[in-house]
């Protein structure tokens, strides 16, 4: 199935009418979403019929030291598109985000996922937890910061 990529400056100009300034920026790559807004938006991608984007593909983060990233990958399966939304989370000692998990239940592992790995909080998601680390593993071992860890201390399990 060929899927055509939509730009991200095509996408805001869309949104826009509809969130206004919750859109912060958009390239031909992506478009940038106020993080309090991600799931009104995401929920306005798979319901309205000129997008129907039908399938969370993907759910990941990236640490840029001054804030995190979250990269939400988006499939109409029916229109064979592919968008890309981002949101910045600037907090490092208390990084929060709402969570997808009401629009698209397949978000659950995924959310989990960065959480265990970033330390990204997602609320309303009903069981965020650790899901490759032990609970009392010190840190988030994705997190540009973990570099300055003292490895040599991680207890191990059991």
């Amino acid at each position: 199935m060929a899927v055509t990529a939509v730009s991200g400056t095509e996408l805001a100009e869309a949104l826009r009418p509809h969130f206004g300034a919750a859109i912060v920026e958009a390239d031909t790559g992506a478009v940038w979403v106020d993080k309090d807004q991600i799931q009104d938006v995401i929920r306005y991608l798979k319901e309205a019929p000129e997008w129907t984007f039908d399938f969370l593909e993907m759910v990941t983060a990236a640490d840029y030291i001054d804030y995190f990233e979250l990269v939400y990958t988006l499939l109409s399966l029916s229109g064979r598109r592919r968008a890309t939304v981002k949101a910045r989370v600037y907090s490092r000692t208390d990084p929060v985000a709402p969570s997808l998990y009401e629009v698209f239940k397949g978000a659950d592992f995924q959310e989990s996922e960065v959480y265990d790995l970033f330390g990204i909080r997602f609320e309303g998601h009903p069981t965020l937890r650790r899901i490759f680390l032990w609970d009392d593993f010190p840190g988030w071992p994705l997190r540009k910061d973990f570099l300055d860890f003292d490895h040599r201390q991680i207890p191990l399990p059991g």
